[in-house]
């Protein structure tokens, strides 16, 4: 419970809930406890006690770095900030004052929190707010017109843009403004993945890997891979990773593959942090730590176009 240095426990005449009231609430009659000259405490000797140390290990923590005991002693609290959010002024389907510009999550300032964001704004930002906007998005009044889309890609292929080749290639996989056409598409795909494309380069791996319209090739899909993670794809990464794990089109090699997990894994790839943490249950201290230095040394190869 909250009391002051007089021991009132000032919450049971502000809100029928005392101190489960909306936090907003119990901040604003903190603030004016402190304003008033008075000095707010949390009282817990009685609800936690000697559990403390078990049930809240942080705090308790915390506590005694600052020479509190909270099984026997009150701990001062006051009103913080502890939580920033939003900027962007957005309507309630995410439209900003900018035409053509959306924004969802943290990032605005959509008014639907109030003074008491609720625990988890997340819940709400990506599955309401995430929603209205894709909504909003997908009824604007844009015609797609993919076939436009195709002779504006081919004027940026034609041109030697990396990126407008492997999306062009896309369109021609899924047929979107085109005639599908698989072996025009991996064409396509080969031709960006030899400009430098990560994406492509990855894709084109994944074809030789499976036979997905080209024979079966172990040893080109790991070069393709190794194009890709050295331009710092986490996919290809973590791909190339297992490749040295299974002596998949090359070598095997326990070390390799631990070094190519490990980048993608510090790029928070799921897959990735998770076979790297089985990976190093079964390797040396040493041999983890020299790996995690090579680690810390990458650096992307740039790629342009």
């Amino acid at each position: 419970m909250l009391v002051n240095e007089t021991g009132e426990r000032y919450m049971i005449d502000v809100h029928p809930d005392a101190e489960l009231a909306p936090r907003d609430v119990v901040a604003r009659a903190n603030y004016r406890q402190i304003r008033d000259g008075h000095k707010p405490y949390l009282d817990a000797r009685d609800a936690v006690g000697a559990a403390f140390p078990e049930r809240f290990p942080t705090v308790f923590g915390l506590a005694n770095q600052h020479g509190f005991d909270p099984r026997i002693d009150l701990l001062p609290v006051s009103p913080a900030a502890h939580y920033c959010m939003g900027g962007i002024a957005v309507d309630a389907a995410g439209r900003t004052s900018l035409d053509g510009l959306w924004a969802v999550g943290e990032v605005t300032s959509s008014g639907v929190h109030g003074a008491n964001r609720l625990a988890s704004n997340s819940l709400l930002e990506g599955l309401v707010m995430g929603e209205r906007v894709a909504t909003d998005i997908a009824g604007d009044g844009i015609d797609q017109d993919y076939a436009e889309a195709v002779r504006w890609l081919a004027r940026g292929a034609d041109q030697g843009f990396a990126r407008s080749v492997y999306t062009l290639g896309k369109m021609y996989t899924y047929g979107l403004g085109v005639t599908s056409d698989k072996e025009k598409a991996f064409g396509l795909f080969t031709r960006a993945a030899e400009l430098g494309n990560p994406r492509a380069q990855y894709n084109l791996a994944r074809a030789y890997r499976d036979g997905d319209g080209v024979a079966q090739d172990f040893t080109r899909a790991a070069q393709w891979y190794r194009n890709a993670a050295q331009a710092g794809d986490a996919p290809a990464q973590a791909a190339l990773g297992q490749r040295y794990a299974k002596g998949e089109g090359v070598p095997q090699d326990t070390e390799m593959a631990l070094y190519w997990t490990s980048l993608a894994a510090r790029q928070r790839l799921g897959r990735a942090v998770a076979a790297r943490t089985e990976m190093v249950q079964s390797l040396s201290p040493a041999v983890v730590e020299r790996v995690d230095a090579l680690v810390s040394e990458f650096r992307p190869r740039v790629t342009t176009r």
